[in-house]
């Protein structure tokens, strides 16, 4: 590009930036992206680059006018060459690749990033901005997104109270530190409890030795219809799994076909029970990939623990309620996809086939039974 038009097309970008102050500084990087990935359509340029530099084209007649139509011509097909793909992704991108409908309410105008101490690795926290507001965030460990939210991190929540405070992640667990105590977060930034640091991290001894609340992300309650709720369970398990590492579980199949197929695969292999999950998953994974399987254990008269465990290991399981339940009229099996501790207890979080959104019960002695779901890859 000639020197001249470059310098030109540089000093429309900052002139428009300049121009609109909440575009300006570190808040405004995203929104400049964008600007100057707009400003690369020739026509806009073209524009531009006539409308800021009346000291270098005058119209003088006709001739003038035909060597400025000229010149729009030129600087057209020359930034039509330059490659609109190289503005870099950001993380409000990567998440929408995931999840299309993430923090759709909001026009995300900013990307707080922030480091986290965490024995999972290098993590970060980065908080998605609305303007001057905390909207969303997310949890990156090791370049991975590992958990995001449409609602105000928890840390951010409680800022206030925690300025200079070291931020510390455990899987599900949101903590700050200062030399004495540990401060236990849930999900909201409320305060749950406060534990001497005793140099012992993770935070195996904490609140029983289990984090206070953890829920998967992404997670889209399926209806069960007819189908028999042990089915309908570990469909909705697979579903959630389609979409976060394992997409041959779900792809180019509707919900209502995975549970058909799910159902007929009981049917022809001892049943609709739980005893035969593990024989079922396995047999659908291999169906659907023969570089994949299926690991899943039937755990009976569980605690809390495995629920836990398998949560903040990324993975859904199945839970079952006995007939002793005062929630269903007859035993029923529900996917959990999270936990949350609160007086007067532990509740969990359950996709129940029941509704459309994720609810949440008081764990019981009539949780009688937990069937774990790991798909895997195997060795090609």
């Amino acid at each position: 590009m000639n020197s001249h038009v470059q310098k030109i097309f540089i000093q429309s970008v900052e002139r428009y930036s300049y121009a609109c102050p909440a575009q300006r500084g570190v808040k405004g990087s995203i929104q400049l992206r964008r600007i100057t990935r707009t400003l690369k359509e020739p026509l806009l340029c073209a524009f531009l680059v006539l409308i800021t530099s009346t000291k270098t084209f005058y119209l003088k007649g006709w001739i003038q006018l035909k060597r400025l139509v000229s010149v729009i011509v030129i600087v057209s097909v020359i930034l039509s060459m330059v490659p609109v793909g190289a503005v870099e992704a950001t993380t409000i991108d990567e998440i929408r690749a995931i999840d299309p409908e993430f923090s759709n309410d909001f026009i995300i105008t900013d990307e707080v990033v922030t480091a986290l101490d965490s024995p999972l690795g290098n993590a970060l926290l980065v908080d998605f901005y609305e303007e001057d507001e905390p909207v969303a965030y997310a949890i990156i460990v090791d370049g991975v997104i590992y958990e995001f939210a449409s609602h105000t991190s928890p840390f951010r929540a409680a800022l206030d109270s925690f300025a200079g405070f070291e931020l510390y992640f455990d899987p599900a667990a949101y903590c700050y530190l200062d030399e004495d105590n540990v401060y236990l977060l849930n999900s909201l930034g409320d305060i749950v409890s406060v534990n001497p640091l005793n140099n012992t991290l993770p935070l195996e001894n904490i609140s029983g030795g289990v984090a206070v609340c953890g829920t998967l992300p992404g997670v889209s309650p399926q209806l069960q219809g007819n189908t028999n709720c042990i089915a309908a369970a570990l469909a909705n398990v697979f579903w959630y799994l389609g979409s976060h590492g394992f997409s041959a579980l779900t792809s180019s199949i509707s919900f209502e076909s995975l549970k058909a197929r799910l159902q007929n695969l009981f049917l022809n292999n001892g049943g609709l029970a739980n005893r035969n999950v593990p024989t079922v998953a396995n047999l659908y994974a291999q169906e659907r990939s023969s570089s994949l399987a299926c690991s899943s254990t039937v755990v009976w008269n569980p605690t809390i623990i495995t629920v836990v465990n398998e949560i903040g290991a990324g993975y859904p399981c199945m839970l079952g309620y006995s007939s002793s339940n005062t929630y269903y009229s007859a035993p029923h099996m529900t996917m959990c996809c999270g936990y949350q501790e609160a007086t007067p207890g532990f509740y969990v979080k359950l996709v129940d086939g029941h509704s459309t959104s994720i609810i949440m019960r008081l764990w019981d002695s009539s949780n009688d039974c937990v069937i774990t779901v790991r798909p895997y890859y195997t060795a090609d």
